[in-house]
């Protein structure tokens, strides 16, 4: 098949192929947040999130451009509102956060898979400006193994999780 076909093929399936990775990739970025962020912010995650991957997998339609626009607005002014307006770190971190819980909802071809790992990508590495303790350095090396293994499946979507890993895992290796 050519690169034409093969994309109209990934685009009937509704992006499915890359909900593991993209799905692994936000949960790991949200987890070092869960403590930073307001609480209704990480309920809004897992709701968007609950409402998208049996979506995808039963391929039930997906809000509109205006309704994402829409709650995408809506969440942030609940964001700046909720920080009393201030525009600081955690602030930028819930807005981040509310725009990720969206982003599954656009899944659709590879460069929108990818683009939400680059941006969880910010949100892992946001975990820094938090905490530079030991258990931190933890969590940034295996959310990058874990990011790894992301991009690896995007780019090879009959990968299966653990070998992606693995391969993840050795490049991690290779770097140190």
């Amino acid at each position: 098949l050519g690169t034409t076909a093969m994309n109209k093929a990934r685009n009937k399936s509704g992006g499915r192929e890359y909900l593991t990775p993209v799905f692994a990739v936000l949960g790991v970025g949200l987890a070092a947040h869960v403590t930073q962020i307001p609480a209704w912010v990480t309920a809004w995650c897992l709701l968007a999130w609950a409402y998208v991957l049996p979506a995808r997998l039963k391929s039930w339609p997906m809000p509109g451009k205006s309704l994402r626009s829409g709650l995408a607005i809506c969440g942030t002014l609940l964001v700046l509102v909720a920080q009393g307006g201030s525009l600081g770190l955690d602030t930028g971190v819930a807005v981040l956060a509310v725009a990720l819980a969206l982003k599954p909802m656009e899944l659709v071809t590879r460069r929108d898979a990818m683009s939400a790992v680059i941006l969880a990508a910010f949100l892992i590495i946001f975990g820094l400006f938090y905490s530079q303790s030991l258990y931190m350095g933890i969590y940034v090396v295996l959310a990058v193994l874990v990011l790894a293994g992301a991009l690896i499946m995007i780019n090879r979507p009959e990968q299966r999780l653990r070998p992606a890993l693995g391969a993840a895992g050795l490049i991690l290796v290779q770097a140190l």
